[in-house]
Order: C-alpha cells, then sequence, then structure tokens
C-alpha cells in the first residue's frame, strides 16, 4: 500500500456531507482531481500491482496524478509498460517483441519515478522469479541512446536480494542522480556486492545516504567497502553493519567532510563479531567526524564505550545509540552515564540498549541511581533504556525527571523485558508521569498488572495528557477476570490521556538474538496484543460517551442562554402571560439541566439492581428475607464493598451472583455466588440460595425457560438448584452435615444455656457436636413454636456460629411436619434466623437416625420463629447430600448506586 506524502487531515476539514456534495459536470472533475490532497484521497490506496494498468487510462487526471502513481514504484510495473511480462524456466521475459514500443511515452513515466524498490524474494503472480539478464537486454537492445539514462530523476533505491544475479539488475536504473541507497544482501553475494561498489566507485555515483544489510560477515566485501566510502564526499548518512567498523572504515569516514549521521546497528541476526567499537578505540580522535550529530555503534563493554564518549570527537552530537549485549559489571552502567552527562550535557537523544543473549548469564536490573547523572542533560527530549529485567524507580523518581527534563517527548523505559524476574511498576505511575512531564508524547514502561485492583479512582481532567503513544511492551497479563481488568485500566487510563492515543503492547523477548519463538511464548504475546487491543477499544468508547453528553449539556446550556435573553428583551413589556409561558419553558430547562449534570455524574457510578425475596414462604412477609444482586460481567465489586452494600440493606443475608458460564448443557446455567450478612460474608446460606434461584428461574431475559438446573459455585463447593415439576418449588442440594455426640461436661453446659435463655429448667434429651453448629433436642413439652426466647445467653457458647433448638413436637402451622426447629447466634448476622437452610443440612440426618425414616423419603419439617417457614427434605446418605425443597415469593424490586 503506497504512502501518502500529503496530510490527508485536509481532505477529512474540506469534505461535505453526503446531502451537500453537487452534482458536477466533467469540466468541474477535472477542476476538483487537480487538487492534491482530493487526488491523494483517491489514489494513496492503489496497489503497485495495478500502477501499469492504471498508466493507461491516467490522461484523463491531472499531470499531478501521474507524478504522484509514479513518484515511487517497483521494477515490475515500469517493466510491464514495455510488454507483459512471462515466467520462462523461473525468469521474467518480454511476452512481446520492443520492436514498435513508444519510448517517448515510456520516458513520461519513467522520468516521474523518484524512488525505485525491488525484493527478489516477493511474489508476483504467485510465481517466485526474477528478472532475466536478457530481459535488460533488451531494453538496451532497442532503446534510443539520445534518450539517455533509463530513470534520468531516480533519487532513491532500496534494493533486497537473495541472489547475486538479482543485484547486477540494479546497475542499468543507477544514474548521478542517486542521492540514497540501501542495500540488504543474503550471505554468499558479498563478492557480488564488493564488484558493485567498485562499479559505483568508477560511474562516479555522489551519494548522501548510504544503508548496507549483510547477513554474513565477508572479507572481500569489507575491503572494499574503504575505497568506496572514501569517493563518497557527500555522504551525510551512513549506515552500515557492526561487523565494518574496522580501523580502516572508521579513518574513512571520520574524513568525510559532511558526514551527520554515523550508525552501526545490529539490521539483521548475521553471523559476525559484534562489537562495532574495535576501529573506534584507533581512529575517534579529535579533528575527525567534526560535523557529526548522530552515532550508535554496537559493544561488547560499556568501559569501552565510555573511552570512545569521553574523547569527545564532535560538539555537535545529539543523538547517540548504544548497544551491548553481553553481561554488565556491577556500576557499569552508573558509570557510563556520568561520563556521557559529562562529555555532552546538551545531547537531545540517547538509546542505551542493554539486552544479553538468552545464553549469557541474567544481568542486574536497571534503577533509577543508574541513569541519575543523565539528569544534568537538560536539553534532552529522548530517552530509551533497553535491557532483560523491568526497572526500578519510585513515583518521587518520576518526579524528578519531570523537573530535570522539560522538553522530554519520548520516554521508554524498560518496558520489553525479556524476563519476568523483576518487579513491574503499578499502573497508577502513568498518572505520575502525565503529572510530571508536560510536553511527553511518547510513554513506554513495564507495568505490574497484577495490582490492577488497587489503582485509585480518579476524576475526569485531574492530569490530561497529549500522549500520541503509550507502550506498556511486554507488561503481563496475570488476573483471573480479563474483562473486568480490561475496564479497569480503560477506565484509569482514559481519564489520564486524551481520546486520540496510541496504546500498544510488545512481542517478549524478541530483543534476544539467539531466543527461539514457542508456540506458549506466540500464545502470550497474541493474548497481550489482544488484551492491551481492548483496552485501546475501550478507552476509545468511553471518551466518545462522555463527548456526547457534554455535548447535549452545552445544547441544553445555549439554549437556556437564548431563553434568557427572550426574557431580558419581555421585561419592558407588558406581556404577563407570554412572561409566565417562558418562566415556566425556563424552569423546564433547568430541570433538564439537573438530569443531564446527574447523568454525568451517574456516568461514574453503577446501578446495582437488587431484588428482595422472602424464601421458604408461599407468601409475603414471612420465611426469611434475602436480597439478590446480579452482577454484569463487567462491573468490578469488590468484597469490601459488598459487605457495606449487605449492610445497608439490612437483611438476614445479601446474595451477590456473577454469571460464569453460558455454556455446557443446554439446560444447565453456571453462576459465582457469595452470601453476605450485615456483619460478614458467610460459607453457606440456604435461604439465600433459594433467593437466588427464585430470580434467575422467574426471569426469561437472563434464563432461558429450556432451563432446569442452575449450579452456584461457593465457598462450600458446589451446589445446585433445579425446577420442581409442579407446585412452583425449587430443590437445593447441599451437602450433608453428620452430628457426633458430646461429652458430659459440654451437654450439662448446653442445657444449662438452653434453660437460662428459655427462663425455665428445660429438659435435654440430646446434644450433637454438627461442627459449626450446636444441635440441642429438647423434650416436646417444651413450646419451642411460641416461647420466647432469650438469644444472649447462646453467646458463651463460643465454639458454635449457630445453636439449634429442635423437638418432634407437633406445629400447629404444620401439623403433618416431622419435627420442628429454631436456630440461634450473632454469627449468623441476627439473634434468631428466620428459616436456615444451612442448619436444615444437619437436622435432616439426625432426624432421620432419630425417627428411623429410611435415607431417600421425604421429610416435612418447619422451622417455628416468628416468621416461619416450611421445608421439605429429602437426605441422600449414599451421596451424602441433603435436598431441601421450598417456595419462595418477591417482595420488593430497587436500585442502588455504588461509585
Amino acid at each position: 500500500m503506497r504512502t501518502s506524502p500529503f496530510d490527508t487531515r485536509l481532505v477529512r476539514q474540506r469534505r461535505a456531507p453526503a446531502a451537500q456534495l453537487p452534482i458536477v459536470d466533467a469540466w468541474n472533475m477535472e477542476r476538483a482531481l487537480g487538487i492534491p490532497e482530493i487526488l491523494n484521497e483517491i489514489l494513496r490506496y492503489t496497489e503497485l500491482a495495478a500502477l501499469a494498468q492504471m498508466a493507461q487510462t491516467s490522461r484523463r487526471y491531472s499531470k499531478f496524478a501521474l507524478d504522484l502513481l509514479w513518484k515511487s514504484s517497483e521494477v515490475y510495473p515500469l517493466l510491464e509498460l514495455l510488454s507483459p511480462l512471462n515466467v520462462v524456466e523461473d525468469h521474467w521475459e518480454f511476452a512481446n517483441s520492443l520492436y514498435g514500443v513508444d519510448w517517448r511515452r515510456f520516458n513520461g513515466y519513467a522520468q516521474r519515478i523518484r524512488h525505485l524498490d525491488y525484493c527478489d524474494t516477493e511474489k508476483r503472480q504467485g510465481v517466485s522469479a526474477i528478472p532475466s539478464p536478457q530481459l535488460f537486454a533488451d531494453i538496451f537492445l532497442h532503446r534510443p541512446m539520445s534518450d539517455g539514462a533509463l530513470l534520468p530523476n531516480l533519487t532513491k533505491v532500496e534494493w533486497s536480494c537473495k541472489v547475486s544475479q538479482s543485484l547486477s539488475h540494479l546497475l542499468p536504473f543507477l544514474s548521478p542522480t542517486v542521492k540514497t541507497l540501501h542495500l540488504t544482501l543474503d550471505a554468499n553475494i558479498n563478492e557480488s556486492c564488493a564488484d558493485l561498489l567498485k562499479s559505483l566507485t568508477r560511474r562516479g555515483v555522489s551519494l548522501s545516504h548510504f544503508t548496507l544489510c549483510i547477513r554474513e560477515y565477508d572479507e572481500t566485501l569489507l575491503d572494499s567497502l574503504p575505497t568506496f566510502l572514501a569517493s563518497q564526499t557527500e555522504l551525510t548518512v551512513a549506515r552500515l553493519p557492526p561487523c565494518s567498523a574496522t580501523r580502516e572504515v572508521v579513518g574513512v569516514l571520520g574524513r568525510l567532510p559532511m558526514l551527520k549521521e554515523y550508525v552501526t546497528w545490529d539490521f539483521v541476526a548475521y553471523r559476525a563479531p559484534m562489537d562495532s567499537d574495535i576501529g573506534m578505540q584507533f581512529d575517534w580522535e579529535a579533528g575527525r567526524y567534526e560535523h557529526l550529530e548522530e552515532l550508535s555503534f554496537t559493544t561488547t563493554s560499556l568501559a569501552k564505550a565510555s573511552a570512545i564518549v569521553e574523547k569527545r570527537c564532535s560538539p555537535y552530537l545529539r543523538t547517540l545509540m548504544i548497544t551491548c549485549r553481553s553481561t554488565l559489571e556491577i556500576g557499569a552502567v552508573r558509570d557510563f552515564t556520568t561520563t556521557l552527562a559529562a562529555t555532552y550535557p546538551n545531547i537531545t537523544a540517547i538509546h542505551i540498549l542493554l539486552f544479553s543473549d538468552s545464553a549469557s548469564p541474567q544481568p542486574e536490573a536497571l534503577s533509577f541511581n543508574d541513569i541519575r547523572p543523565l539528569l544534568k542533560c537538560t536539553a534532552l527530549s529522548t530517552l530509551r533504556l533497553g535491557h532483560n529485567l523491568p526497572m526500578s524507580y519510585t513515583q518521587d523518581d518520576v518526579a524528578e525527571m519531570g523537573a530535570a527534563w522539560p522538553r522530554m517527548r519520548s520516554l521508554q523505559l524498560c518496558e520489553d523485558p525479556t524476563s519476568r524476574e523483576g518487579t513491574g511498576q503499578p499502573l497508577q505511575t502513568v498518572l505520575a508521569f502525565a503529572r510530571a512531564f508536560t510536553k511527553l508524547e511518547t510513554l513506554a514502561l513495564y507495568v505490574d498488572m497484577s495490582t490492577v485492583n488497587e489503582t485509585p479512582s480518579i476524576p475526569w481532567g485531574l492530569a490530561t495528557s497529549d500522549w500520541d503513544v503509550l507502550d506498556f511492551g511486554t507488561s503481563s497479563i496475570d488476573t483471573d477476570d480479563l474483562l473486568i481488568a480490561v475496564n479497569k485500566v480503560a477506565l484509569f487510563l482514559a481519564r489520564i490521556s486524551g481520546p486520540d492515543v496510541s496504546i500498544q503492547s510488545g512481542r517478549g523477548r524478541a530483543h534476544v538474538r539467539t531466543a527461539v519463538p514457542t508456540s506458549e511464548s506466540e500464545a502470550e504475546d497474541e493474548a497481550r496484543e489482544i488484551f492491551w487491543s481492548d483496552v485501546a477499544s475501550t478507552v476509545r468508547a468511553m471518551h466518545l460517551g462522555r463527548k456526547e453528553l457534554e455535548e447535549e449539556n452545552q445544547a441544553v446550556v445555549r439554549q437556556n442562554r437564548e431563553l434568557m435573553g427572550e426574557i431580558d428583551r419581555l421585561k419592558g413589556r407588558d406581556l404577563e402571560e407570554e412572561n409566565r409561558a417562558v418562566v415556566a419553558r425556563n424552569r423546564a430547562l433547568l430541570e433538564e439541566i439537573e438530569m443531564l449534570r446527574e447523568r454525568v455524574r451517574l456516568l461514574d457510578l453503577d446501578i446495582l439492581k437488587y431484588t428482595i425475596v422472602d424464601a421458604f414462604a408461599s407468601s409475603p412477609f414471612s420465611g426469611n428475607p434475602a436480597a439478590v444482586i446480579i452482577l454484569e460481567p463487567s462491573t468490578v465489586l469488590s468484597d469490601s464493598l459488598a459487605q457495606k452494600i449487605a449492610a445497608e440493606l439490612n437483611l438476614p443475608a445479601t446474595a451477590f451472583l456473577r454469571p460464569k458460564s453460558l455454556e455446557g448443557t443446554q439446560n444447565s446455567r453456571t453462576y459465582r455466588l457469595q452470601w453476605f450478612t450485615p456483619q460478614t460474608e458467610i460459607p453457606l446460606c440456604g435461604h439465600g440460595t433459594l433467593a437466588s434461584a427464585r430470580v434467575l428461574f422467574a426471569n426469561a431475559t437472563i434464563t432461558p425457560m429450556n432451563v432446569n438446573t442452575l449450579k452456584f459455585e461457593t465457598l462450600s463447593g458446589t451446589l445446585t438448584a433445579e425446577k420442581v415439576e409442579g407446585g412452583g418449588q425449587i430443590e437445593l442440594e447441599f451437602p450433608a452435615t453428620t452430628s457426633k455426640d458430646v461429652g458430659p461436661d459440654v451437654f450439662a453446659t448446653a442445657a444449662a444455656i438452653v434453660s437460662e435463655a428459655t427462663g425455665g429448667s428445660v429438659s435435654v434429651r440430646d446434644v450433637q457436636d454438627a461442627g459449626s453448629y450446636l444441635l440441642v433436642h429438647v423434650e416436646e413439652s417444651l413450646d419451642l413454636e411460641n416461647i420466647s426466647v432469650n438469644a444472649s445467653p447462646f453467646s458463651k457458647l463460643t465454639a458454635f456460629k449457630g445453636i439449634i433448638l429442635t423437638s418432634n413436637r407437633p406445629s400447629a402451622l404444620a401439623p403433618n411436619a416431622k419435627f420442628i426447629s429454631r436456630c440461634f447466634g450473632a454469627a449468623l448476622g441476627t439473634a434468631e434466623d428466620p428459616v436456615t437452610g444451612s442448619s436444615h443440612c444437619v437436622l435432616a440426618p439426625y432426624w432421620s437416625k432419630v425417627l428411623n425414616i429410611p435415607p431417600g423419603d421425604l421429610i416435612l419439617a418447619r422451622q417455628v420463629s416468628p416468621r416461619g417457614g416450611d421445608l421439605e427434605l429429602v437426605w441422600d446418605k449414599a451421596g451424602g447430600r441433603v435436598k431441601i425443597r421450598g417456595n419462595a415469593v418477591v417482595v420488593a424490586r430497587g436500585e442502588m448506586y455504588v461509585g
């Protein structure tokens, strides 16, 4: 896809809505096509393969259209102007003879080409082939000599090849006008490249930019390189592989009078020595490189780099890039930065890349103290640090950096570590950068995603930064709920960045040359890219929603001002009725403004809808009440906030549901379920589970009619709830709790406390230890249903969370009940629990044994609290489960606003 040289924002600014576009004739269309921005918008998506076909019809466009189409081209579209191409024995040949070719027309296109690109590894028309030598021979055989150079105005050539024959194809296109040459060569063709450099020297080609990328060290090529460079007296930019930095090459470059940029960079993974500081140690002296502004080299030791920098060869040096892939000694980085700051205090861009190969010992992580000397470089606008481990610094360090570097625009602090042994920064560190750096455009850092839930909530506009790029590198995604993490991170970033920020991530171990990607690492990279892409999309959506609300608010304010102005105009008129109408309209608008303000306020709040259900009851105001709240997957709700909500509702139990899976069987759904009393979270709650199932089954939007089974993942394991055919009952399945006899001391203590609570002497038949419950079987003579019980004495039994009083005395309200019970205990959140499902997980096995009820038979029971409730029980002795059936009634619904 072609790159546009024009700013397409001009087109967007001038573009009219579709409804306003006029119908134009051919003459007006020709005038419109003469506008560079419009033509560029039309043609900038043109594929190179279609350029030759477009050339046949481009006469109807303006001259600018041709210039734009042919300014940058590949070799093949140019050749296809002469004749179609066919493949003959792995080579491209002209399909037709070149006799009769319109060379004047061909030259009209060729003279427009400024940039020529070629790569012999790319397939064309699905075929891998290269032009044959005969193809270029045919061109020079038929082309008139008077036409001069093939591409007379060519200034830039990018040539990438793997076979030596492709390199020879470059020569026909070269002309004295070429100023930029970029060569990328594979192994085994360096000798041909040496011949090419000699040919360029003989032809008198004078370059200003020269880039050479090789994949293998070759003495033949490097022997010819000094002679070629010595002939390039106008060279301003030299980009060479590290292995080329011999004493001869460094010396030749130092004598070039116009050289401003010298880069030795590991362009590709070639098999060659890595230290480009070898030659610099000899000829990096005063009087050389006196106009150099940018320097980049690879070194095996930061001590060598310090020695080179200390020589201060060029007083104009503004950009320095150092690459060191060997293991560092302790203090080496600080020594280097100290030397650099003392030698070049006015430097503007520093890149220090310290990625060791996987075979090297793990280096020490960088800290702020290692770069503290660079605070003296107050003109610094770009700083990039790379390391195998995350960098350590504090928010105070960030503030110190911001004060020292007021011009900083790009700051990259080890965002792509290759190891997770270090600790990343908390996400709120981004806020510290927003406050400290006012001109920062690019920020890259490694964050600790495990601290996402600790990120503070901040208001909009607290510290808004005009960042272009936020790069979180290889920050690992270590969280159970990715959707919640995406929303949490996006909400935080949206409030401190603009809507156009580009949020990015990196590729793990991309900087280690010896690292081989694995399926595990590639899957991790893909998951990271998806996560940060979702964060970026959510940030844009949040900004868009906020902008729409602000525009609505501003529109209402404008209407209010207009009405106020109308009121002022009518003040001097005796129009009381009109005045009252205007006042009424104004009052209505003010109310609308308040409503919009409330909407803006609620933008930062979550609305939680709750339903109050009376469980184990067939009519309202009986049974055990519980509140049920169904959370959206994106809602972030901590346990502490859930506890506050339960205390606010002040019911025996509040159940919080979150959908876990919509998959599995067609007739079931799975939810995560937590129960909170007004005081604490509890591991098991029968009536809260029954209430939750009642709300889910009653809502066809959430639970389709064909779903008959609900599964709840709780602190007590997986619980199930099923619809009972006929009657509208719901059956719960809980783990059964078997009890055991207590010792004589506990028996006596329990009997005494029960007598104290009931205000008289009570005959106790049995006392059982059921873990968290103490079961007390009292004589039938005690009217357990109507007696007033003082629950305070039960607090003495600290080893149990609840006390169960039970007997088989008949109940007036449930004459068919096999037994009755009451349940007490402050740990339950109330002095007496109206109806307790978990206590019947103890009572069902106990009474089945006492009354010789076979396991699997239905048992009717009633809890005879003041509210009371009926339960149907089945003890599955073999499976160790208790099935509890009951009714539930919805009595209220409401909303709660949570910040």
